[in-house]
């Protein structure tokens, strides 16, 4: 028989910050706090992600030959809000950030402006509204993955064995 999983602690519920996903016609200013972008691949199931695993024989998305997408996460303060956020860029939005501060500026202290298109699936628009500021006036930049796996219903990221598989960061310094 399996030992059982006894924790006289319950876990936190939901993600440690909330994941920013811009709906149609959308359009918000952030300041970025992340250091660099965090980049991850998933799965779509239905409009839910869920981690790809880089082992496909691990990967129920790669087993159930869901197509494979890349996301991009910002620890963000959210001016629209009032709020830290981690928004989520596609690919497109991603480059075209990279793009707009030249391929060597550093993403912290950028305000941006992001807008999403007509459709909830339609484009992100991104502009840079002003240069970096003083980063260290900045509260410190947090990781988005504790928030994904809590998104996802996996165990904590320091208990669950294959959570350290799924990390496939795409940084752009």
């Amino acid at each position: 028989m399996d030992e059982l999983d006894i924790c006289p602690i319950p876990p936190r519920p939901g993600p440690e910050l909330f994941i920013q996903r811009l709906k149609a016609q959308e359009e918000h200013a952030f300041t970025i706090y992340s250091e660099a972008l965090f980049g991850i691949n998933v799965h779509f199931v239905g409009n839910r992600s869920q981690p790809h695993y880089r082992n496909p024989d691990n990967c129920p998305g790669c087993k159930a030959k869901n197509v494979k997408r890349w996301k991009g996460f910002l620890h963000c303060w959210n001016h629209n809000l009032g709020q830290e956020v981690f928004l989520e860029l596609t690919p497109a939005s991603a480059l075209s950030l990279h793009s707009q501060l030249g391929g060597v500026g550093p993403l912290r202290g950028n305000r941006i402006s992001v807008k999403r298109t007509k459709k909830d699936n339609g484009r992100l628009v991104i502009s840079v509204l002003t240069a970096a500021r003083d980063a260290g006036k900045l509260p410190p930049s947090k990781d988005p993955l504790e928030s994904l796996v809590r998104l996802w219903g996996l165990a904590d990221v320091n208990d669950h064995e294959i959570v350290a598989d799924l990390v496939a960061r795409r940084q752009f310094e």
